[in-house]
């Protein structure tokens, strides 16, 4: 349940009205007690104006999602979109409707990547929609979007099954394998005007405003699939691909990444190739590669056919030591960003799925490239290798990967799965709405950043910026604190895994922290992150004073005994679910420096140590 802010800054103003002063004899700063939202109600309300919970029941799996920026599209921007692979749940004509038309993808939209309300434009919520003699037989499987900003268009790319190649629609290109419907999957791209469709299965003269050949010399129309390799290559049997995921680099440069399925002369693990293209909707056929390969921590490509895995070498070593890779027989699911660390270097980052839906650790795993076809090196676990995981003692959510990386202003979000039964065996017992922010986090050992997921959580999280107005501003802040790794208190995330479970300022006395700005920010909530460790967490943040100025005063605002919930641990079991703070929100305030004082343990037996995984100061 979710409370508005709009009642609850009522109360605090008048709250901070009636507020007693505390200034003593001489004292030129008064001190107040300030009237905060410090926890959930009993019947679970919170502050949902700048807060959210992972307690979306949209059901979906595999989908894309982007923001569209008001600049960009007036009608339509200021909204995130999400496409849901098939129909997302929905009632769905995946067969024609009177031999006319077919309709799929699910489209949800949303102001804060929270509540989200059908949009679609296609019957009842639906995006997609395909003639009765178009390629597409069914299944939408993984749509993601993206904007074009020479033809003004937004492009959907997918994989889906194609009709049985009867010989009966002239032109026909497609497979004539009737034995399996997975051997008929094609790579599909669809178009639309706007993001919310109808998104068609793309022509010629939809994406250049007139019919003629696209760079490769081909016609493209809805009759055939647009990306056909077997055909490219002439080749006897079906190259099959699923999840592929469109990547722009900085030069403008489009790369379509995907993960090889199965057909009659391939029964192989799954793994990555990419191709670059020579628009958005011209392959280059000849720039195929494989990127990943489930065995190995690299691939490179020796000579050969570049569509046949024999032309391939898969290297098992990282710095010149044998590793041992676990990730079952599945490559997928991946997903490209660049990034430019403060050192200077500058990386590609692929963050794939191992293993396959139906098993629990269906992580996030990282490769790193210095060019976009690589070769890509899969990361170790320890240096940063798995972004978004699930820790040992979780028991709240599994099965998370296939996630998709949403840009919305500075921020970076990603979209996550989790298994609607954790730990299940089922081979997909269905899946969840999750969402988290993503970090950089510099690792010393690489000399470069590292992409770092913030969950997965069940605990109240910030909402996007684009959203609040408000962001992190806490690694904008000077800290002051004794004891150790003090770095770790506004670096913007907090411990998710064993690999850096030891990342969280220490202190074994009095916790005394401060954090002072150059000058004062409009601050609007504050989240104190606990310990991973159980045996490490505190039990309270005593106070929190915020040195502020209104009307010209100075004015110590000052929040007492911040709880921290029960649901944020086990005492039974002693672990910590990961995420959860002691946390408070309130009217928007100027503040220069805040001052933070922890003394009390979960388990006071555990030794005197205390740490704090991070600390969030929502402010502009």
């Amino acid at each position: 349940m979710r409370l508005s802010f709009k009642n609850l800054s009522i109360v605090v103003a008048i709250c901070m009205l009636l507020a007693i002063p505390m200034s003593g004899c001489g004292s030129s700063v008064e001190k107040v007690d300030l009237d905060a939202f410090v926890q959930e109600t009993e019947n679970g309300a919170y502050d949902s104006s700048v807060f959210y919970k992972n307690e979306s029941y949209l059901w979906g799996g595999d989908s894309g999602a982007i923001y569209v920026p008001e600049e960009q599209d007036e009608e339509y921007g200021g909204w995130f979109y999400q496409y849901m692979s098939e129909a997302g749940g929905l009632a769905s004509p995946l067969m024609y409707d009177n031999n006319t038309y077919g309709a799929s993808v699910a489209v949800f939209r949303s102001k804060d990547m929270n509540e989200w309300e059908l949009c679609g434009a296609v019957d009842n919520g639906l995006g997609m929609y395909f003639e009765s003699d178009s390629w597409r037989q069914m299944y939408t499987w993984a749509p993601e979007v993206i904007y074009d900003a020479v033809s003004q268009k937004y492009m959907m790319y997918f994989s889906s099954a194609s009709k049985v190649n009867d010989g009966s629609v002239p032109g026909a290109e497609y497979s004539s394998n009737a034995t399996n419907l997975f051997y008929r999957f094609y790579l599909g791209i669809a178009i639309s005007d706007t993001p919310v469709g109808p998104f068609t299965l793309v022509t010629a003269k939809d994406y250049y405003g007139e019919e003629k050949p696209n760079l490769n010399g081909d016609i493209i129309t809805d009759i055939n699939p647009p990306i056909n390799i077997q055909k490219y290559f002439n080749l006897s049997s079906e190259w099959t691909a699923i999840d592929c995921t469109p990547f722009v680099d900085t030069d403008g440069t489009m790369y379509l990444y995907f993960s090889r399925h199965h057909s009659p002369d391939y029964t192989g693990d799954q793994n990555i190739w990419c191709m670059r293209m020579k628009d958005y909707i011209s392959p280059d056929y000849e720039s195929l590669r494989k990127v990943t390969d489930t065995s190995g921590v690299s691939v490179e490509y020796i000579g050969g056919p570049v569509y046949d895995d024999s032309s391939y070498r898969v290297i098992t070593q990282y710095n010149g030591k044998e590793v041992e890779t676990d990730e079952g027989a599945v490559n997928e699911a991946p997903q490209v960003i660049v990034h430019t660390s403060p050192s200077g270097v500058k990386k590609y980052y692929m963050l794939y799925a191992p293993h396959g839906v139906s098993y629990w650790a269906y992580n996030a795993n990282v490769a790193v490239a210095d060019d976009p076809q690589g070769p890509w090196t899969k990361i170790p676990e320890e240096y940063g290798g798995v972004a978004l995981g699930v820790d040992p003692t979780n028991d709240f959510m599994t099965t998370l990967g296939h996630i998709d990386l949403v840009s919305a202003g500075d921020e970076t979000r990603v979209i996550h799965w989790q298994s609607r039964s954790p730990y299940s065996t089922d081979v997909d017992p269905g899946r969840i709405y999750a969402t988290a922010s993503m970090s950089w986090r510099f690792d010393e050992t690489l000399g470069y950043d590292m992409p770092y997921v913030n969950g997965p959580t069940i605990s109240l999280q910030p909402l996007p910026q684009v959203t609040t107005g408000y962001k992190n501003i806490a690694p904008e802040a000077t800290v002051k604190a004794k004891g150790t790794d003090a770095k770790y208190l506004n670096d913007g995330w907090f411990v998710t895994l064993p690999y850096v479970e030891n990342c969280e300022y220490k202190q074994s006395e009095k916790m005394e922290i401060t954090l002072s700005f150059e000058d004062y920010r409009s601050v609007r909530a504050i989240l104190i992150y606990n310990s991973y460790h159980y045996e490490y967490a505190f039990a309270k943040v005593d106070k929190v004073v915020l040195h502020a100025r209104e009307d010209g005063k100075d004015i110590d605002y000052i929040l007492s005994d911040l709880p921290f919930a029960q649901s944020n641990y086990s005492a039974e079991g002693e672990f910590m679910r990961i995420g959860g703070s002691s946390f408070a929100s309130f009217n928007e305030i100027q503040v220069k420096s805040i001052d933070i004082t922890i003394t009390q343990k979960l388990n006071p037996s555990a030794g005197k140590e205390i740490r704090v995984s991070d600390v969030v100061v929502l402010g502009k």
